[in-house]
């Protein structure tokens, strides 16, 4: 299970009226609003028992979860509902000027902002470290409206000057935010918390659960991890269980923000005690844009709840947030894994992140990481930092667990897929995004497929482009050499049916996938993008391709598959290089290093 942290149902309901009231009552003293209260779904179980909020008589209605059972003292024509799948909220027809959120801001979606202006609302609140924030939708709405653009174009229509006062202010926050909340000595000796987005099906959460599992073998103290979204029904839980069957623990971060009363920090600043802290954080946060203060709370929060010696962080806007964060706090060490590419290069890119990243640079207790030299070295040239701030930490992969399995079980596994054991396989694990280039990688096998009736094209993984690839596989006539069995946990297994290791990705980082095909023997054939050339010995353990044309591919593959002496060579040699350079050990050691932990 999930570390829990929420006390029982009936203590937490008056724990948080209690600190609702207390958020209303304020609100109300600065601005003197009538207001429709809107409660997201962790809500939904203290709703009967919020009987003194609903008699507020300024609170004119409330908008509940979709599936919560109405309040009995209120008329169903005070009552509206929000449908979190869907994004949208029925905001009752009231007299009211306000919509109070009693939730964090990323909650709130354009489709609900345009909802309440329909119904004459100009003004919406949302929980913000303590208290309660005021922002004009018509604002609100034309950011996140601006955001949204920004992510289609980054590059040629939004500028950087665009963001310049963002980046004056983002830098005051981490230079001039009078002093750390947090002194070195409140912080917990060899404590090291992991913080990641999530544990989907990925490269990058890979490489979290190997330095997770490696730091706790090395028994250098408490190790645990932080995640905003551990949901089962997108995967962001696949491994979930190989962390928890390490005995590692795991925390969400909603649960350890959820409860009020946890929160140290959030402690003082109701009581408003030790050397004004209320007036420090706040002069802290007005200087922060108003987008990112939100969310950089939450992880204050959690931070002063865990108060760890290290907080070792994962991918970009993970980064950028918990990282400032941190700063803000005093956290003796940030260190900062980026795992790809630079961020602009992706469609989950935001306008905060070069900004966010080069304030955290001018940090001395930050520590920027990356995979790849090509990674470590765009990343520089964007944000435009010196040559030694980033440094490189290889991929480490678990050697035990990927190895050629046998003769007898490949053939067993390909008799369950219906692969005859006399045919080639050619095969990739990866997520089917666009940045992976599926469809080049369906082109390639069609180019092979008409030169050769002898091979079959195993492609494992999921994601939005999944019908698209069917759907292309049928117009080239490939469908019944194609098998797509969606994920796989038992990736080792995969790997050593297949003869050959397609990828033909855009943009890439450190492919640990790649590496984990050459330790169970599997030569490579790959098309150059970011940090793969990196992981295999171009024309001795596969083939690195400079352009990308699926003839050029298909014909590495054919001459790979007809040349026997070199494809044996290259199964040799492929476990050696990538048992000598990304072993799991040397990765952790050089982490440990990092840390300075001996």
């Amino acid at each position: 299970m999930i570390c829990e942290f929420k006390p029982t149902t009936q203590t937490c309901c008056k724990n948080k009226q209690k600190t609702t009231l207390k958020f209303l009552n304020d609100y109300h003293k600065r601005y003197s609003c009538l207001a429709i209260l809107a409660l997201p779904a962790e809500h939904s179980t203290c709703i009967q028992e919020y009987n003194d909020i609903y008699n507020l008589p300024w609170i004119k209605g409330i908008i509940i979860d979709l599936y919560a059972t109405t309040p009995s003292n209120l008329s169903a024509s005070k009552v509206g509902r929000m449908n979190v799948s869907d994004r949208t909220w029925d905001v009752p027809k009231l007299q009211a000027n306000t919509i109070i959120f009693l939730g964090h801001r990323r909650q709130i979606k354009i489709k609900m902002l345009i909802n309440a202006l329909r119904n004459n609302i100009f003004w919406i609140a949302y929980l913000s470290l303590g208290c309660l924030v005021r922002e004009n939708i018509v604002s609100f709405s034309l950011r996140l409206l601006f955001h949204y653009f920004y992510q289609l174009c980054p590059a040629s229509i939004f500028p950087n000057l665009l963001f310049y006062e963002t980046e004056l202010r983002l830098k005051k926050t981490v230079h001039h935010h009078d002093a750390p909340l947090l002194k070195i000595d409140d912080f917990n000796k060899g404590k090291v918390l992991m913080i990641n987005n999530s544990l989907a099906w990925g490269g990058a959460e890979r490489q979290l659960v190997n330095t997770l599992i490696g730091l706790k073998e090395k028994k250098t103290g408490y190790i645990s991890l932080l995640c905003e979204h551990l949901d089962h029904i997108s995967e962001k839980d696949f491994y979930l269980d190989v962390v928890q069957k390490n005995k590692i623990d795991v925390f969400l971060l909603n649960q350890v923000c959820g409860d009020y009363e946890l929160s140290n920090t959030q402690k003082k600043i109701y009581e408003n005690q030790e050397n004004n802290l209320q007036d420090r954080i706040f002069r802290t946060f007005s200087r922060l844009p108003p987008q990112l203060s939100a969310e950089i709370a939450e992880y204050l929060i959690a931070l002063d709840y865990f108060r760890p010696e290290i907080v070792h962080i994962w991918q970009d806007r993970t980064s950028v947030i918990a990282g400032l964060a941190a700063v803000i706090l005093g956290v003796p060490k940030i260190v900062i894994s980026s795992r790809n590419m630079a961020a602009y290069r992706f469609n989950y890119h935001l306008p905060y992140m070069r900004l966010g990243y080069r304030a955290l640079s001018e940090v001395d207790n930050v520590y920027f990481l990356n995979n790849s030299r090509a990674g470590a070295d765009d990343y520089t040239k964007w944000l435009n930092l010196s040559e030694n701030k980033y440094r490189v930490l290889h991929n480490g992969i678990n050697t035990k667990e990927f190895k050629f399995v046998g003769e007898n079980l490949v053939n067993s596994c390909k008799k369950q897929m219906r692969i005859s054991e006399k045919s080639k396989v050619v095969g990739s694990i990866f997520r089917l995004y666009a940045e992976k280039d599926p469809l080049l990688w369906i082109s390639t096998i069609a180019a092979v497929a008409k030169q050769r009736n002898d091979c079959v094209f195993l492609l494992v993984g999921a994601g939005p482009l999944e019908n698209k690839i069917k759907s292309y596989a049928k117009k080239l006539n490939i469908s019944d050499q194609l098998i797509m069995p969606g994920t796989e946990k038992n990736a080792s297994m995969i790997l050593s049916i297949m003869d050959l290791f397609l990828l033909t990705s855009k943009e890439e980082g450190t492919p640990n996938v790649i590496i984990e095909a050459q330790l169970c023997g599997v030569p490579v054939i790959a098309t150059d993008a970011g940090g793969t050339a990196e992981t295999f010995i171009n024309g001795k353990t596969g083939w690195l391709i400079n352009k990308r044309e699926p003839d050029l591919l298909a014909e590495r593959i054919q001459f790979s598959l007809d040349n026997q002496q070199w494809y044996d060579n290259a199964r040799v040699l492929a476990r050696q290089f990538a048992l000598e350079k990304f072993s799991l050990t040397k990765m952790i050691n050089s982490t440990l290093e990092i840390y300075n932990y001996k």
